[in-house]
């Protein structure tokens, strides 16, 4: 018989946070060595994660995307009001950017 595991939310949320905090502290190293085109490779892993658990957090499933753009608009319908403006700066700052 099969057994199959349960994942709680806030299992999931901790766990794609823990990830991002690993992603981020290998970018650093990478960094320290020189390997640049690594750490921003690292670093976009790290935003991706810390966005889908941000989303998660918020109770809404995150979509199996790797576009941080539409992590980061996803997220910015699912904050409180007073947390947008920040997310939509964000946006459209870096509006070219994020399109690749």
């Amino acid at each position: 018989m099969k057994r199959e595991l349960v994942v709680t939310r806030k299992e999931e949320v901790d766990h794609l946070f823990r990830r991002s905090k690993q992603f981020l502290e290998t970018a650093e190293y990478q960094i320290s060595k020189g390997f640049y085109d690594l750490a921003v490779f690292s670093l976009e892993q790290a935003l991706k994660l810390f966005l889908k658990s941000k989303m998660l957090a918020s109770g809404a499933d995150y979509p199996r995307t790797h576009s941080v753009r539409a992590l980061l608009e996803i997220l910015s319908d699912l904050v409180q009001e007073d947390k947008k403006p920040p997310i939509k700066q964000i946006l459209n700052k870096n509006l070219l950017e994020l399109a690749y």
